[in-house]
């Protein structure tokens, strides 16, 4: 197994024996990066030149070894991941609709994010989730009471 300081003259070339694959395959990146300046030298982009940038790195990277897809309230998230030989490549896309399956996340029962938040002392986030339980509580008792009152 490698250690750090080997990868990271790996990295910088100064392993002879993997200086051309590395040379080559920093050269190919590098390339692949300054052919799209040579589409807007400012590097401001318009939408339709972002589109065409975005389907030219596709094209060059191929297929993703991997995609995920998460979301966070009203934000969509797809994750690329292309794995080579220096690192893995990621290209996160985001929008405010949803890009592909969503894997909905367990949602934690507000008593054990109350614990979680007084264990890590995050005393005002616990004070938040206290009142959400309260309110919870209530809206229950309410809706329990309006139910036993209509039999």
């Amino acid at each position: 197994m490698e250690n750090f300081d080997d990868l990271f003259n790996k990295f910088l070339g100064k392993d002879d024996e993997n200086d051309d694959f590395l040379n080559s395959e920093a050269k190919r990146i590098i390339d692949m990066i300054d052919s799209f300046k040579n589409i807007n030298p400012e590097g401001t982009y318009t939408g339709a030149e972002l589109d065409k940038l975005d389907d030219e790195l596709d094209d060059k990277l191929g297929e993703p070894d991997d995609i995920e897809y998460s979301t966070d309230g009203e934000m969509y998230f797809e994750k690329r991941m292309w794995y080579k030989p220096l690192g893995v490549i990621i290209k996160t896309l985001i929008s405010d609709e949803p890009l592909g399956p969503i894997k909905k996340k367990a949602e934690i029962p507000l008593q054990e994010q109350l614990e979680i938040a007084v264990e890590s002392e995050n005393y005002e986030l616990a004070a938040e989730l206290r009142d959400k339980i309260k309110k919870a509580i209530a809206k229950e008792k309410r809706n329990a009471k309006k139910l036993n009152n209509a039999k």
